[in-house]
């Protein structure tokens, strides 16, 4: 997704609706020849693995990752 498709996505209506409907994930990605990561799924586990980082440097490791 570019700046442009990221800044519609925050304004939170359907003025971003036209811009999603042109996103081609596939086509993208034969372009460029590779694969692309799904930014959600590599934040989330990024997320994660620093909750567990900080929760180890203040010996809280017996607390769910939830909290």
């Amino acid at each position: 997704m570019s700046a442009a498709g990221i800044f519609q996505s925050n304004l939170g209506d359907a003025r971003s609706d036209g811009y999603a409907g042109h996103a081609n994930r596939d086509d993208f990605e034969q372009a460029l020849g590779a694969e692309v990561i799904d930014e959600l799924s590599l934040y989330a586990r990024r997320e994660a693995a620093s909750r567990q980082r900080v929760m180890h440097a203040l010996g809280l490791e017996a607390c769910s990752a939830d909290n």
